[in-house]
């Protein structure tokens, strides 16, 4: 039997998600359209048939844009979040032999939400979290945003996949100002090639965080 070959950072856009989002931002509705114009992105069938001409080819799944944290407030998102975790899950389940693994979006405006998320989906068999380089324009070493990443390390061990949000004037870190750290160069030129990277690259994580200097980050093709 040939050895199985798994890709491990492909986008969906569930169906369910799709029409959740229209309900709390309207105004969204254009992207979900464009979103939803792939059938690979929702019509998980035709994914499987395309997945077929590979039989020993599968995927770990996330969610695609847009990101949870720009559809609505935090008093939304949190619900949405469920939605597009347990719409993953249900992909997993209905067919473990094509989906093996999926990964937990969350609703990063509301950090409180986001770890009771990130419990509630590792409970679900979630294998890590993905996060945007910035939410909503701020950088992700902002201190609010740390009781995620050790939430994440500490308390489960999973690791983060990352997936670029390159903006103009929207930094991934504090030190983007600053040109002459690695943290702070522009992280958006990697895009093109599969990179690991720990959470040890983002300046102030060693402390108030045990374990995130050594949990990879995997960053999108």
């Amino acid at each position: 039997m040939s050895e199985r070959k798994i890709d491990i950072y492909n986008h969906v856009m569930p169906n369910a998600v799709g029409d959740r989002i229209r309900e709390l931002a309207p105004g969204k509705g254009d992207m979900v359209k464009r979103v939803t114009s792939i059938p690979m992105l929702h019509d998980i069938e035709a994914r499987v048939r395309m997945m077929d001409r590979w039989p020993n080819y599968q995927q770990v799944l996330t969610l695609s844009n847009p990101p949870i944290e720009t559809i609505a407030g935090p008093a939304d998102t949190p619900d949405l979040a469920r939605v597009a975790n347990d719409e993953l899950k249900k992909i997993c389940d209905a067919r473990p032999d094509k989906f093996p693994a999926w990964v937990a979006s969350l609703p990063l405006n509301n950090v409180e939400a986001s770890l009771e998320e990130i419990d509630r989906a590792v409970a679900l068999g979630a294998r890590g979290i993905q996060i945007l380089t910035n939410v909503n324009g701020r950088p992700l070493d902002d201190p609010e945003f740390l009781p995620i990443f050790a939430h994440a390390t500490d308390r489960h061990g999973v690791p983060i996949w990352m997936h670029p949000r390159a903006t103009r004037g929207w930094p991934t870190t504090a030190a983007r100002r600053s040109r002459n750290t690695r943290s702070g160069r522009s992280w958006a030129g990697l895009t093109r090639r599969a990179s690991q990277w720990r959470a040890s690259s983002f300046p102030g994580f060693s402390t108030g965080c045990p374990r995130c200097g050594s949990s990879p980050i995997i960053w999108v093709r």
